[in-house]
């Protein structure tokens, strides 16, 4: 029986920004212009979910920009959460913001309802300005940082999701000291993978599986070599916990895709958000579709078969109880078929082989 589920809210395409890299697009053909969420998908997937009697409930509040939809939609959402709250169910509250337009007043509500908060930053300004421009075309750096520094007058704790690029991995060292120089405490990177859907090509930003373990494997070295525990890299933190026979809670480490859905703006539930758009992994409309019907029906379950049909190169990798197949994203990405090898097996295979190599000298010097 399933005990935890995380909800991915995505509450509006529109956006403050016009990244380069950007791959999510209005759903045009079933919006009628409408791009943000409205009440009903709300209340329908608040409730929904809370019917099933979970442990524990994660929203993650996701756009585009989710500040666009206006401090009255959390509110109401989380009046709404507290009336349809069972007894010992936990909720939990995150947002992934482009910061550009986060504010004090957005703050505080987001700190007196223990929302988890965490930025979008690709790092210093001539990095970050490169591919995060405005409507306008300019970069959203300052504006960024303003915000940055909001938080860290209000003692807010907060993470920040890095997009690494074919550009941006050359430049590993300068990335990871402006973190660290900015004193920011928890932060992650995400390989940019561009793909043009109807081809099956990757375009654009995109960074070679091999040029992504070589910026991580240059990320680890620094941060093991500052030796600070208050510096938290979400990536690094799954590998340990797993090497050390712990349980990852990120879900490219745990082989787990059934803990995630997402909703859509417009109702429409998905597996992920990276998977938005393919009609073949639509399982339905919450507006129109009980949750529980969903988890119950064939083509969700028949998902999880495919998601879980790892081919057998896979489970018998020396990696695979690190690794547990890595993002089923990446398998399906060019064929749509599950049991592909991964895009980023091997580069994952080299991140595992160098950051082993570094623990057992870590271990051997004592």
């Amino acid at each position: 029986m399933r005990e935890y589920l995380s909800l991915i809210m995505k509450v509006t395409s529109k956006c403050t920004l016009a990244c380069s890299y950007c791959q999510y697009i209005p759903l045009s053909s079933s919006d009628n212009g409408n791009l943000f969420m409205n009440r009903d998908v709300l209340y329908k997937s608040i409730s929904e979910i809370m019917s099933l009697h979970l442990k524990r409930i994660t929203f993650i509040w996701h756009g585009g920009e989710p500040l666009l939809v206006g401090k009255s939609f959390y509110e109401d959402a989380i009046d709404f959460q507290k009336k349809n709250q069972k007894q010992h169910q936990q909720i939990v509250n995150n947002i992934q913001t482009n910061a550009t337009i986060l504010n004090k007043e957005w703050i505080d509500f987001f700190q007196k309802n223990n929302f988890n908060i965490s930025i979008s930053i690709d790092g210093p300004p001539e990095i970050h300005n490169r591919h995060r421009i405005n409507l306008s075309t300019k970069g959203s750096f300052a504006k960024v940082m303003r915000s940055v520094d909001l938080l860290k007058a209000e003692n807010v704790k907060f993470g920040s999701l890095s997009v690494v690029t074919k550009d941006s991995a050359n430049n590993a060292k300068e990335i990871y000291n402006f973190f660290k120089t900015n004193d920011f405490k928890y932060f992650d990177f995400l390989p940019c993978i561009e793909l043009r859907r109807n081809t099956g090509k990757i375009i654009g930003a995109s960074i070679t599986p091999y040029k992504f373990a070589d910026f991580m494997t240059q990320i680890f070295d620094l941060w093991i070599k500052d030796d600070n525990p208050n510096i938290h890299i979400r990536y690094f933190d799954n590998i340990l916990t797993n090497f050390l026979g712990g349980k990852s809670t990120l879900c490219k480490f745990t082989g787990n895709c059934g803990s995630f859905l997402t909703i859509n703006y417009n109702g429409d539930v998905y597996p992920c958000d990276n998977f938005i758009g393919y009609s073949d992994l639509k399982f339905g409309n919450i507006v129109v579709d009980e949750l529980k019907t969903i988890l119950e029906s064939e083509k969700y379950n028949t998902f999880l078969d495919r998601v879980n049909a790892i081919n057998s190169d896979c489970t018998g990798c020396e990696w695979y109880h690190i690794c547990k197949g890595g993002c089923p994203f990446f398998s399906f990405i060019f064929n749509q078929d599950f049991s592909d090898r991964n895009y980023l097996c091997e580069a994952r295979k080299r991140i595992f082989k160098h950051v082993e190599g570094k623990i057992k000298g870590i271990i051997y010097a004592f």
